[in-house]
């Protein structure tokens, strides 16, 4: 299979090596809940999201893009639920992110605590 790690990617390689198809809530990029996918390929251990799933472009009406308070947070929960089922390996397509919070959003999902100079908790988003 081929991809180039936007969207399509999670489906082809799970369907080309017979792999399974999860579906989750989480996080959407401006905060609301949506029911997200992830796939787990035929070999069992190796899971691949996508982070157009949980954290696109296209979850984010045109009028309320800002990268500045989008979050990542959603394609974190997707990773947990990836991991939480037994998945070693980990294949991530970051094409259609409607966010620039360079991964911060993740990270708070999987429990990593982030903090500003003042030791204040970061808030979602870029800004």
């Amino acid at each position: 299979p081929m991809a180039d790690g936007g969207e399509g990617t999670m489906e082809s390689l799970v369907d080309a090596t017979e792999g399974k198809l999860y579906t989750v809530e989480v996080t959407a990029p401006l905060g609301n809940k949506i029911e997200a996918k992830f796939g787990v390929l035929g070999d069992g251990v190796t899971a691949v999201i996508e982070m157009a799933e949980a954290s696109g472009l296209n979850l984010v009406k045109r009028d309320e893009r800002d990268p500045l308070v989008t979050t990542t947070y959603g394609t974190g929960e997707l990773i947990k639920s990836a991991l939480d089922i037994g998945a070693k390996r980990l294949v991530i397509g970051l094409g259609g992110s409607a966010t620039n919070d360079g991964g911060a959003g993740m990270l708070q999902a999987l429990g990593v605590s982030l903090k500003d100079k003042n030791r204040n908790e970061l808030k979602f988003g870029g800004g």
